[in-house]
């Protein structure tokens, strides 16, 4: 028996509305600001989780654009970026300082801020963006040509840093790795993950557990894609988030295990220092800072316990 005329009207028309609702939410576009493994990773363990309260895709080309254009982040549709805290310094300044030396003592306790009532208050100051979780990307170590144990033997090396300290431990001459194989500079402040990526064995056989810097991951929504949720769907977005980023800071962590016993494996020594003598002379992390707020914010991390 052939379907009336009426239900093959019906059919046509769920269709006809099925296409129409799915072209009207196109799925989520995961981008990763750093083209490293550490990103990607944690792109594809988003991508693949179950339970999230929107349909999210890994988008490289999208992330490319973005890299390569001003602005480009606003401009792709609902988003999610995985960002170092330094891309958020026009939309959140304060927030993108937490990438700076000594902010935070020890993983507790930059886990204890990102789920803190200070991250979600600054999050929640940010223009055009929001972030919404922090996960662990590693600590930033000493590897340098000679064994570091004492603050004193700090003194007088050229370190290759991210941020530019001239007090304290160190103060940065480079921005790269090859400086360190070509003898420009005596010493490098990366993670395990970046030295054995880096290849960096050879040239730098001490690998000095001295802690500069906790470095982070910040998922971030773009102003499309959090202005298109409702307050509900806000909340279980990032509380979903949260639990995403805990689980890529638990495989971040055990892959920089690993790396440590790589280098070891490469002839790498890991030098244990003396822990007292390294924190009593913990140098103060708002050091060379200009913005009143951007200190202000990280002493008030400092004062979690």
């Amino acid at each position: 028996m052939y379907p009336s005329f009426r239900a093959v009207l019906f059919a046509v028309g769920l269709t006809v509305w099925a296409g129409v609702s799915q072209a009207a939410e196109p799925p989520w576009k995961i981008l990763f600001d750093v083209n490293e493994e550490e990103s990607i990773q944690c792109g594809k363990l988003l991508e693949s989780a179950e339970g999230a309260p929107v349909d999210f895709r890994m988008d490289p080309f999208a992330s490319l654009l973005d890299r390569m254009t001003d602005g480009g982040f606003k401009r792709v549709g609902p988003a999610l970026r995985i960002s170092p805290p330094g891309p958020l310094v026009d939309g959140a300044p304060a927030l993108s300082e937490i990438g700076r030396s000594f902010v935070f003592r020890d993983l507790a306790h930059f886990r204890a801020f990102s789920r803190s009532a200070l991250f979600e208050e600054e999050a929640g100051k940010a223009r055009g963006v929001r972030p919404i979780a922090l996960a662990y990307r590693g600590t930033a170590y000493v590897m340098s040509r000679k064994p570091i144990r004492e603050p004193k033997e700090m003194g007088g090396l050229k370190i290759e840093d991210k941020y530019d300290r001239d007090q304290g431990w160190a103060s940065a001459k480079a921005r790269a790795g090859g400086p360190l194989k070509s003898g420009q500079i005596d010493a490098a402040v990366l993670t395990p993950i970046e030295a054995v990526r880096d290849g960096l064995s050879d040239a730098a056989p001490f690998f000095n557990l001295v802690a500069i810097s906790l470095r982070a991951f910040v998922f971030t929504v773009n102003e499309p894609g959090w202005q298109g949720l409702n307050p509900s769907q806000r909340g279980a977005l990032s509380a979903w988030a949260k639990r995403m980023a805990d689980q890529c800071s638990a495989r971040i962590f055990e892959a920089e295990k690993r790396a440590i016993e790589t280098l070891k494996k490469q002839g790498v020594q890991i030098i244990e220092p003396h822990w007292q003598a390294f924190e009593s002379q913990r140098p103060d992390p708002t050091g060379g800072m200009k913005s009143e707020e951007g200190k202000a914010f990280i002493r008030r991390i400092q004062a979690i316990r």
